[in-house]
C-alpha cells in the first residue's frame, strides 16, 4: 500500500486576531543625519530625508517611516544608537536605512 503524503508549505504572513495579512508591509526607519546647523548642512538633512522618503515610497513592501524630531547634530552617536534600539524595541519600525 502506497501512503500519500500532502507537502504543506508556509505562507510567509501575520496574523494579527483574526485577520490575516499575507505578506505584512515593513515600517521603515531610515537615519538621516547632519553634523552642524550650518544652511548647507540643513540643506543635506532635507535631501537626505526627501531622498529617503521617495525610496519608501517607490517600494510597495514599506508602509511608512519613522522619523525622530530634531536635528541629530544635537546628539552624541550614544544617544542616536539609543534612539534607534528604542524605536525598533517600541516595534515603530521593523528595518533601518542608514
Amino acid at each position: 500500500m502506497n501512503k500519500v503524503i500532502k507537502v504543506i508549505h508556509p505562507i510567509k504572513g501575520k496574523l494579527e486576531g483574526d485577520v490575516y495579512t499575507p505578506k505584512p508591509k515593513k515600517k521603515v526607519a531610515a537615519y538621516a543625519r547632519v553634523s552642524t546647523n550650518y544652511q548647507d548642512q540643513i540643506n543635506s538633512y532635507i535631501v537626505q530625508c526627501d531622498e529617503y522618503t521617495k525610496m519608501i515610497q517607490s517600494n510597495p513592501d514599506y508602509m511608512n517611516w519613522y522619523q525622530s524630531t530634531g536635528f541629530w547634530y544635537q546628539f552624541s552617536i550614544l544617544q542616536i544608537k539609543q534612539s534607534i534600539i528604542d524605536g525598533a524595541l517600541k516595534n515603530r519600525f521593523t528595518i533601518v536605512i542608514i
